[in-house]
């Protein structure tokens, strides 16, 4: 009678490690683990700096903003001003204006960021892909040990029959070697889904490992969407400078004194330097006083004749409130020195 060991040539396969998981799998597997883990790390970076609140509204999202709330506290304050041409007043208006921009770009980007990171391929990677992998090795390794559990008994099963050959029993030799034959074809049967598992989990752990350079475009597209955001706000400041730069070189509101002659003609609009005006037209019914240009009012009735002047206080109502002709002469020497 044949015998059942040569029915079939047993399958070898090379198992590397002791859980029978082939080394280069492993291997792969956790180059796999560590661009995951980097990429999960990578997401919570980027959202650790995110400041809004998600939800579905941008525009209302944007409100939420540090930089929106300040805008509108600046503007709200802009409204308690009620003097006319004050540079205060409209720069911080302006500046109010471009902090709500800021804010509802900050929405619009982070919402972006959101996009990306929740939809990506990193996303896929570390909520589904690597889970996947992870599910089909652990498949694998209970496949080899059903397979080794499977050669075990076939090995049994043929020690059983070589034993037999020599007890002259025909019928228990052939009821030993339909087991045997049994053993062999169900540790064939194993092996073949073993090797199904392992060409599935490698083919999973390829595509992983191939799609690198997708985790990293995931990455890169975060930082293009932080560039587009910093050039927003960035032209945002930037046509808001010469505004307010243009405000505060042409406000009236400013020094006299110390400010140089032509900026205070063109702001004040007047072709005749206003503390010169003010002094002469006060001296006029004062030019045979004693001691013009030579004797000096009261430092303190001084300062006050100068800081009205600074603050544009009309002429007019100033010859009303000094008439001695010595804090006009003080204020041409003060004007001219």
């Amino acid at each position: 009678m044949k015998r059942a060991s040569s029915l079939f040539s047993i399958p070898t396969m090379v198992l590397a490690s002791e859980d029978g998981v082939d080394d280069n799998l492993k291997s792969c597997q956790e180059e796999v683990n560590i661009i995951k883990k980097a990429c999960k790390a990578a997401t919570k970076a980027f959202k650790n700096c995110l400041q809004l609140k998600r939800i579905q509204s941008v525009e209302i999202m944007g409100q939420e903003s540090a930089f929106w709330k300040s805008g509108e506290l600046m503007q709200s304050k802009t409204r308690m001003v009620k003097h006319t041409e004050s540079p205060v007043k409209e720069i911080l208006n302006k500046t109010g204006e471009v902090f709500k921009n800021i804010g509802n770009h900050q929405a619009e980007f982070e919402t972006e960021i959101h996009h990306l990171l929740d939809c990506g391929k990193i996303n896929e990677l570390t909520t589904k892909d690597y889970n996947q992998a992870e599910s089909e090795m652990s498949a694998l390794k209970r496949r080899i040990g059903q397979h080794n559990n499977s050669k075990d008994r076939y090995e049994k099963e043929q020690n059983k029959l070589d034993l037999a050959q020599g007890m002259k029993d025909p019928e228990y030799e052939k009821e030993l070697e339909s087991r045997t034959v049994k053993a062999k074809e169900e540790m064939h049967t194993m092996y073949n889904e073993m090797q199904a598992a392992e060409d599935k989990v490698a083919a999973t752990l390829y595509c992983l490992q191939s799609s690198e350079s997708l985790y990293a475009e995931n990455i890169l597209a975060c930082m293009y969407q932080l560039k587009g955001y910093l050039k927003q706000i960035t032209e945002q400041v930037e046509a808001a400078l010469p505004v307010m730069q243009s405000v505060l070189d042409t406000t009236p509101r400013r020094k006299v004194f110390g400010e140089d002659l032509e900026t205070h003609l063109r702001t004040r609009n007047v072709k005749i330097a206003v503390p010169l005006k003010f002094a002469v037209g006060g001296l006029l019914d004062h030019l045979h006083e004693e001691g013009l240009f030579r004797v000096g009012p009261g430092q303190l009735s001084l300062k006050r004749a100068k800081t009205a002047l600074d603050a544009g206080i009309p002429t007019r109502e100033l010859r009303i409130q000094f008439t001695n002709p010595h804090i006009f002469t003080a204020v041409i020497k003060s004007y001219l020195r």
